[in-house]
Formats: C-alpha cells, structure tokens, sequence
C-alpha cells in the first residue's frame, strides 16, 4: 500500500532541491509577506477603531489627540493640528 500524498513533504523536497539562491529568496519573501500582511490589517484596525471612536463621540468630528496617545510611537513628534499647519497655495488659484 502505498503511503498517502503529503503536499508540506512535496513542498519541502522540492525547496530542499532548488539551488541556494532560490532557497534563500524564500527566506526573505516568507517573513516579508507575513510582516507586511500584518502592518495592513493593524492599518485597517486602527481605521475602524477611529471610526468608531469618532461614531461615539457624535457629529462633533474625531476623536482628540489625547483619546488616540495610544497609537503614539514614543519617541516620535506629534504632528500640529491641521489648523496651525500653513498650507500652500497654488499660483493663480483663488483664496
């Protein structure tokens, strides 16, 4: 009787015989993908948690500053709040 097909043994015969570079790409590409998946559902995560937060607090608008210190990196400047921040103007648009 023959043994039943495994495709995780498939796969690591097959990873065992490819050449080193190819071997070391996997090496790379595995984690790469799996970091960047995560950074792009936390992403999404912090957008609904904010949204939500925002909902809560009604039309007023989002949530304040120290209401997400939260997400803060430390270490990391705060950005100034969009009214203090100077906006330029395109040349021979209005005001």
């Amino acid at each position: 009787m023959e043994p039943p097909y495994s495709v995780l043994a498939d796969a690591l015969s097959k990873y065992q015989s490819s050449p080193d570079w190819v071997q070391a790409l996997w090496l790379v590409a595995v984690p790469v993908t799996v970091v960047g998946s995560v950074a792009c559902v936390m992403r999404g995560v912090t957008a609904i948690v904010l949204a939500l937060l925002a909902r809560r607090r009604g039309p007023e608008g989002a949530a304040s500053g120290a209401e997400i210190d939260w997400m803060a990196v430390p270490g990391e400047e705060r950005a100034p709040p969009l009214a203090a921040r100077r906006i330029p103007r395109l040349p021979g648009r209005g005001p």
